[in-house]
């Protein structure tokens, strides 16, 4: 099954309604998770990939605060013709290039990336091995992969939960991404696909593992 069916059993939500979403109650998220990839992974400039991109808001942000080119990758058209909207809105078209494709099979050359990010699509990743390796051929030695899922801060976890609480099926959606992809079977995987370098920060910003190319 591929991760976008994945994505499509446990979400339900068409490709408008998770661009209302992102545009609107989760729109605080993405500049503070933005800084703390810059931040965390000392990177500012160059060839940055954002997988499961979505309606690029997390693209944008990075293409705001850094000097990159960027590909905003997602398996749907629909959501990447969406994307293509907010990216043009922000005056980004020249900068970011949406790129319909699966993780697991990604158009890039090898070591061409100088940081790949990913916030939340690892929980929909079907076989996380093999994106694992797939991250790993692309990104540049010396260069990182920021992975992972949350919401910036505990304020805006807290602030996004309650107004998320009251749409239909919101705690059982993320309970079910959380039993996909635990700390413990990312990390098993990680180490199944041969890859050792990494950090995992688990904080208020939430789940995340930097991965380095040495």
């Amino acid at each position: 099954m591929e991760s976008r069916q994945i994505h499509e059993k446990i979400t339900h939500d068409s490709p408008e309604e998770l661009d209302d979403i992102v545009n609107s109650i989760f729109m605080p998220v993405y500049p503070v998770i933005a800084r703390q990839v810059l931040e965390r992974t000392r990177c500012r400039g160059g060839i940055c990939i954002d997988l499961g991109s979505g309606p690029a808001r997390l693209t944008i942000e990075l293409a705001r605060m850094g000097r990159f080119s960027l590909y905003a990758v997602d398996f749907s058209h629909e959501i990447n013709r969406i994307a293509r909207k907010n990216i043009a809105r922000k005056n980004l078209s020249g900068r970011i290039l949406p790129v319909t494709a699966d993780v697991s099979n990604l158009p890039f050359a090898g070591n061409s990336a100088d940081l790949i990010v990913s916030r939340s699509s690892i929980f929909f990743w079907e076989n996380l091995k093999e994106t694992f390796s797939a991250i790993y051929r692309i990104v540049k030695p010396g260069a990182k992969a920021y992975l992972g899922g949350g919401f910036g801060t505990a304020e805006l976890k807290r602030s996004i939960t309650e107004q998320m609480k009251h749409r239909d099926g919101w705690e059982e959606k993320i309970a079910r991404r959380l039993g996909r992809a635990s700390m413990e079977n990312i990390r098993q995987e990680l180490d199944n696909a041969g890859i050792r370098d990494y950090t995992v920060i688990h904080d208020d910003s939430g789940l995340w593992f930097c991965i380095e190319k040495r």
